[in-house]
């Protein structure tokens, strides 16, 4: 009736070595190659949209902490942050017939410059009408506006940047 651990193991199905179970082990190791559809893709060009909105547009954001008209000022941002990470979601996402560009050297400047001034723009008009009007849904609506109309055009620029000669070929 003494059975060691070893003579259990050599009659079973599984190793003593091995550590997991069989369908553990056919798995390998690495990335998986599975492309996300639907809900799941939008859902990370959304997240990739608010990152690059709020990193290329932090001199923006900075800036607004000192503005005059306090919250006007800073719910238009917020809803033009939001309005631009979902419309940018949406275009990665394939759901509309525009194509995000990819991120290139030349392009960087280019989307700094584009989300800094849709911040400010959104930011700052949607502070005024709320100031003027009294109405926030106005503010919204506005900086909404002009977020997603940024996201709209914005392909469109990227198309002329990408067709600049280089830098170095402007004097010619």
């Amino acid at each position: 009736m003494t059975t060691s651990i070893s003579c259990r193991c050599e009659s079973a199905a599984v190793s003593p070595n091995r550590g997991s179970d069989h369908a553990t082990e056919q798995r390998k190791a690495g990335p998986r190659n599975t492309e996300k559809v639907g809900a799941e893709r939008w859902i990370e060009g959304v997240f990739f949209g608010c990152a690059e909105v709020a990193v290329l547009a932090w001199p923006a954001l900075l800036s607004l902490l000192d503005a005059a008209a306090n919250a006007a000022v800073k719910f238009a941002a917020i809803v033009a942050l939001a309005t631009a990470a979902i419309a940018i979601g949406t275009v990665r996402a394939g759901w509309v017939a525009l194509v995000w560009p990819p991120m290139t050297a030349r392009l960087l400047v280019a989307r700094a410059i584009s989300h800094n001034l849709t911040v400010l723009i959104a930011a700052y008009g949607g502070a005024a009408i709320a100031l003027f009007t009294g109405s926030t849904l106005g503010s919204a609506a506005f900086a909404a506006l002009v977020a997603g109309g940024s996201v709209w055009v914005f392909p469109r620029i990227a198309e002329q940047v990408v067709a600049l000669p280089a830098w170095w070929e402007w004097g010619r």
